[in-house]
């Protein structure tokens, strides 16, 4: 029984069979402690206070079943996802799934739509014990990824038992580093696909190589090679499809307004895209991601890129909780639909050689340059407190 936390990690507790139609039945009792711990392992003591320290009912999401394709045979291990009663919304803070899934069910609500999403994860790969990484630099390098083959198979084909369609893998910029894209998937499973990678490769990495996977922002290059472009980011792509006429509207109208309003609260949005202080470090002093609330066909050098018929949301780093980035986005971008919010100009020439005169006429925003920033900018939005439960 498990429960996506805030830093986007799995909680929860190891229930024999035998014992598991109760719990299916009537609810996981699952203390509110487990639910405040933070990115850096702490507890938010005042969060569990609040409850009086008691415990909260927590009820199966029979659809995210899975066996865990890498656990044992002789042990094989099953993981269903649970998440409190929204009644219990006024004991403690909805969960993140949670906060996730009420936002996909109210944009197919009020506006008949899906959301088809996935995101692009970067990842470093350690040896344990030094934290060297497993291999050198350079992206793209198809003889970092034919060394280690027999791993990287073993990853495909456990997320693929599980489900999860890996739609490629490549080494990136950076030592040791490599990034993992999935299909995309509609709703919640999109979301959840992300958090199943993430988790997966830290514990396949361990498991089958005695290595340590990590998805902090950025990390020191040992072999001598550091470049800006070496942070680990999770691009988010979204695309929104009519539920009436069944098709994707691409760059319809309602999807323009929707990018509008996504930018319009791009400075709350980046406190979940951007979780932690070393983001604001180097993130955002990279070409290929941009410190504006801007957007570009095609353009990688925008903070958001229109490719084709779906959007890029090149903002979260690898540390962002999938689950949060998608609820986010959504409540933004129906605010755009619902107020009709046209995004700003679009930047069709390479943001990195435009003047600050020709940048200033393609943006609304600047974005957040410290975590307290975005974190004041967050508390300010009116549209992202009320949207995901102020509560939360």
């Amino acid at each position: 029984f498990e429960q996506p936390t805030y830093p986007g990690v799995l909680s929860g507790m190891l229930v024999p069979v035998r014992n598991a139609e109760r719990f299916l039945r009537k609810g996981f009792p699952y203390v509110t402690l487990a639910s405040a711990i933070t990115i850096n392992n702490d507890i938010a003591l005042d969060m569990a206070a609040s409850t009086g320290w008691r415990n909260i009912p927590l009820f199966p999401d029979f659809s995210s079943y899975k066996v865990i394709a890498w656990s044992d045979d002789a042990v094989r291990m099953a993981s269903i996802l649970v998440s409190a009663r929204e009644q219990d919304d006024i004991i403690y803070p909805p969960d993140v799934r949670t906060v996730a899934q009420r936002q996909i069910e109210k944009l197919l609500a009020t506006h008949n739509l899906h959301i088809l999403s996935s995101f692009e994860h970067e990842f470093n790969l350690l040896h344990k014990g030094t934290d060297e990484p497993i291999s050198l630099s350079g992206c793209y390098n198809m003889h970092r990824i034919a060394k280690y083959a027999p791993f990287f198979h073993k990853v495909d084909q456990n997320l693929l038992k599980m489900g999860i369609n890996c739609e490629r893998l490549h080494s990136e910029v950076a030592s040791g580093q490599y990034e993992i894209t999935a299909l995309p998937s509609y709703g919640i499973k999109g979301a959840d696909d992300a958090m199943w990678i993430r988790n997966g490769l830290k514990e396949m990495s361990e498991k089958y190589e005695d290595w340590r996977a990590t998805f902090v922002t950025h990390l020191p290059s040992l072999d001598g090679f550091s470049v800006i472009e070496d942070d680990s980011g999770a691009h988010f792509n979204y695309s929104l499809h009519d539920t009436k006429k069944g098709n994707n509207i691409g760059f319809a109208p309602t999807a323009k307004y929707f990018l509008g309003g996504v930018l319009h609260h791009i400075r709350g949005i980046t406190a979940f895209c951007c979780p932690t202080p070393i983001c604001y470090t180097t993130r955002f002093s990279s070409p290929w991601v941009s410190s504006f609330g801007n957007w570009g066909k095609h353009n990688r050098t925008t903070l958001v890129r229109v490719k084709g018929d779906h959007f890029e949301l090149r903002l979260p780093s690898s540390l962002a909780n999938p689950y949060l980035v998608t609820a986010a986005v959504i409540c933004a971008g129906m605010h755009g639909i619902e107020q009709k919010i046209a995004p700003p100009k679009e930047v069709a020439a390479d943001m990195v050689s435009e003047d600050q005169r020709m940048q200033k006429e393609r943006y609304t925003f600047a974005l957040p340059s410290t975590l307290r920033e975005a974190v004041q900018a967050l508390q300010e939005d009116q549209v992202l407190k009320k949207g995901l439960n102020e509560r939360f």
